[in-house]
């Protein structure tokens, strides 16, 4: 007698045993056809796509491979001459009316590289680490986030084609002291009290490798970077 109803208990137990598991994979079943995640139709109103964020000419992201003319932008002075060319647009814009009405432009995006640039470099001359630390305390635009940029990312300003090289390209919407040194936030390997700078305008390499001592002028960029 007991031995009769440990077996119907045990059956029980695996009957409910097999309709769980039924019930288990036919949930999963359902969900794996229940079609694809992605909403239909184009993005919402607010989201934008790689191409509405960069507004690239070519209708493409950035491309290190680009080359893009910075010849034909404004004419100036509202907005200032070089801004909205085929490389460079002005961003964080406002307008400024006392009476007269100057649109204000402090940062330009390259459109080659996707980096946005300070418009005007600082005048100051600074030790390297001060240069660092006045990046980091930006608010150009009203924006936080600036940096002190890579040797590589100045670099990618320089236009060897402009007589004498090096230099900023022929167009370019950017103004100050264009024609000094430039820290870079990037240290030589073998000896890291050495920082790489860049020159644009003169007549020779326009790269060099300075003690971190000396004072030289710094460019504030803001953007993604991999490596300092």
């Amino acid at each position: 007698m007991l031995t009769s109803i440990t077996n119907r208990v045990n059956t029980l137990l695996l009957v409910l045993l097999v309709l769980m598991a039924a019930a288990i994979i036919a949930i999963l079943a359902n969900r794996a056809i229940a079609g694809p995640l992605d909403p239909p139709g184009p993005p919402a109103s607010t989201m934008h796509t790689l191409d509405q964020v960069y507004g690239s000419v070519q209708n493409v992201p950035p491309s290190w491979d680009q080359k893009l003319n910075a010849s034909n932008g404004a004419a100036g002075p509202n907005p200032p001459a070089g801004c909205n060319s085929d490389r460079f647009t002005c961003v964080m814009t406002s307008t400024l009316c006392t009476p007269t009405c100057v649109t204000q432009a402090p940062a330009v995006l390259d459109r080659e590289t996707g980096l946005v640039w300070e418009r005007v470099p600082s005048s100051s001359v600074v030790d390297w680490l001060t240069a660092i630390r006045s990046c980091y305390r930006a608010d150009t635009g009203k924006r936080q986030g600036w940096r002190l940029p890579t040797q590589a990312e100045l670099e990618s300003l320089r236009d060897d084609g402009v007589s004498p090289p090096p230099a900023l390209p022929i167009g370019n919407p950017f103004g100050g002291p264009l024609t000094g040194t430039f820290w870079s936030s990037t240290q030589d390997l073998q000896t890291p009290g050495l920082a790489y700078t860049a020159s644009f305008q003169v007549n020779g390499d326009g790269r060099d490798m300075t003690d971190g001592s000396v004072i030289h002028n710094y460019w504030c960029v803001r953007g993604p970077t991999s490596k300092e």
